[in-house]
């Protein structure tokens, strides 16, 4: 009954048909963006608009975050004695892709994430790593480079 209510209301009254365009073009980029978002993520998502206003809402709230935090080197503690972890990484931001379980090869040895934990101080993200014995440098292997080789690298840790 809607649609037909809407045709007539088109056609029978004097009113501003770019606002129902513009209406249409909304619910179709809206329909667009949900079906293109269901078969390349497999997940249901809210409208663009509530997507907008999320995204807006996390952009000011990292913005604010590193406004707050300063950059400053990654701390790296290279500990072959300890038995929970060998390697200790300190960053002052969080690394993308940096979970747990992912291969780090660092210094001509290879590392597996074992621990990822949020401190406090001008390094809250810390990355424990445990050494393995043998590694292959492959696509999912995180390269991880100390330019200055005193323990103390790059904003990002990357060359």
């Amino acid at each position: 009954m809607f649609g037909a209510n809407t045709l007539i209301y088109w056609y029978k009254e004097e009113v501003d048909r770019l606002v129902f365009l513009w209406i249409a073009v909304y619910l179709l980029c809206d329909a667009v963006w949900r079906i293109m978002i269901l078969r390349v993520h497999n997940e249901s998502v809210g409208t663009v608009f509530l997507a907008a206003v999320d995204q807006m809402f996390l952009t000011g709230r990292q913005a604010l975050w590193s406004a707050a935090h300063p950059a400053v080197a990654d701390l790296v503690v290279l500990e072959d004695r300890n038995p929970q972890w060998q390697l200790k990484i300190e960053s002052s931001r969080s690394k993308r892709d940096w979970e747990t379980t992912r291969i780090v090869h660092y210094n001509e040895r290879f590392f597996r994430i074992e621990t990822v934990l949020c401190a406090s101080g001008p390094r809250p993200f810390v990355y424990l790593l445990r050494a393995l014995p043998a590694g292959v440098p492959g696509p999912r292997v995180i390269n991880y480079f100390d330019p200055i080789g005193r323990g103390y690298l790059g904003i990002d840790g990357f060359q």
